[in-house]
C-alpha cells in the first residue's frame, strides 16, 4: 500500500511540475513571437492576452487530459448527472448566495457583488477589449472548478481510496480525504511559492470541498461552490488579525452550505420514515399484524441518515 501511494504522489509531482512549466514555456515563447510578427507593444493588451491564453490553453489541456483519465478508470458515473440532481444543485445555489448575502446584511459586514464590482470597474474601461477581458475571466473560473474537482475529488480521491486497505470505513475515507487535499494543495505551489500558510489555507478548503461532493454525491456541488470562490460573486474583507484564514464571506458560505446540506438530509431522513410508517401501519392492517418500525427497520435505521 505505502510503495503505490508512493508511486502515485510521485507521479502527480512530476506531471504538475513538468505541466506547469511546460506549458509556461511553450505558450510564452508562441506569444512572444505571435507580438513580435504583429508589432503589438501595447503592455496591457500584452498582459491580458498572455494570461487569458495561457490559463485557458492550461485548463483546456488540463480538462482533456482529466476525461482522459475520468474515462481510463471508470470514473465518468462519478460525474454524471440527473436532471432532478441538477435542478437540487440549482436551489442549493440560489438559497446559498441569497441567505448568505442576507447574513452579511444584517451583521452589518461590508460586502459587494461581483456585478457591483464589475460595474464599478467598468467605468475606467476604455475599449470593448476590457469588457470581453473580464467575461473570458469569469468563464475561466468555470473551467478551473470543473477541471479541479473532477481531478482531485473524483480521480485521486477515488484512486487513493482503492489504494488503502482499510478495514475501519471511517479512518479509510479520512485518510483518502486528506492525502487528496494536501496534494491538492501541492498543486497550487507553482502560485504560492514556499509560504506553509497558503498551503493550509487550500488543504482546509480542499477538506470543505470533499465534504461537499462525499456528503451530496454531487461533484457538481463542489464545483459551484469553487467557482463561486474563485470568481468573488460575494465579496468580503478579511476579518482583522486573520487576514487569510478567516474571511467573513466565507465563513457564512461555509455555514450556510452545511445547514442546508444537513437539513436537507434531516428532512429527507424523517420523510422516509413517516412514508415507511404509512406503509407499516396498512400492511399490519391488511395482515393483522402489530409490527414496529423498530422491529422492520433494526438494521437500516441509521444507515437512511447517512
Amino acid at each position: 500500500m505505502i510503495n503505490r501511494l508512493t508511486k502515485l504522489i510521485l507521479i502527480f509531482l512530476i506531471f504538475n511540475t513538468g505541466f506547469v512549466y511546460g506549458t509556461r514555456f511553450i505558450i510564452g515563447n508562441i506569444l512572444r513571437i505571435i507580438f513580435k510578427i504583429f508589432d503589438i507593444h501595447n503592455p496591457p493588451i500584452i498582459g491580458m492576452i498572455s494570461t487569458l491564453t495561457y490559463n485557458y490553453t492550461s485548463q483546456f489541456l488540463l480538462l482533456f487530459i482529466t476525461l482522459y483519465l475520468l474515462k481510463k478508470f471508470d470514473y465518468m458515473k462519478y460525474v454524471k448527472i440527473s436532471l432532478k440532481a441538477f435542478l437540487k444543485l440549482i436551489v442549493f445555489t440560489i438559497l446559498l448566495v441569497g441567505i448568505t448575502k442576507c447574513l452579511l446584511d444584517i451583521f452589518h459586514i461590508y460586502n459587494f457583488t461581483i456585478w457591483t464590482g464589475i460595474k464599478e470597474k467598468s467605468l475606467y474601461w476604455v475599449s470593448w477589449v476590457d469588457y470581453v477581458g473580464a467575461i473570458l475571466f469569469i468563464f475561466l473560473f468555470v473551467f478551473v472548478a470543473l477541471t479541479e474537482e473532477y481531478l482531485f475529488r473524483v480521480i485521486i480521491y477515488h484512486k487513493v481510496s482503492e489504494i488503502i486497505s482499510l478495514k475501519n470505513k471511517v479512518l479509510h475515507a479520512i485518510i483518502a480525504v486528506l492525502l487528496t487535499n494536501i496534494l491538492f494543495a501541492i498543486g497550487h505551489w507553482p502560485s504560492h511559492g514556499y509560504k506553509l500558510l497558503p498551503y493550509l489555507y487550500l488543504t482546509l478548503w480542499g477538506i470543505y470541498f470533499s465534504y461537499l461532493y462525499l456528503r451530496t454525491k454531487n461533484i457538481y456541488t463542489a464545483c459551484v461552490m469553487h467557482f463561486i470562490l474563485n470568481a468573488g460573486i460575494i465579496v468580503t474583507w478579511p476579518l482583522k488579525n486573520l487576514p487569510l484564514i478567516l474571511n467573513a464571506g466565507e465563513i457564512f458560505y461555509i455555514i450556510v452550505s452545511i445547514f442546508l446540506i444537513e437539513a436537507y438530509k434531516i428532512f429527507k431522513h424523517f420523510n422516509r420514515n413517516n412514508k415507511t410508517l404509512d406503509k407499516l401501519s396498512e400492511r399490519n392492517i391488511e395482515t393483522g399484524e402489530n409490527q414496529t418500525f423498530y422491529e422492520v427497520n433494526k438494521n437500516e435505521f441509521w444507515k437512511r441518515m447517512f
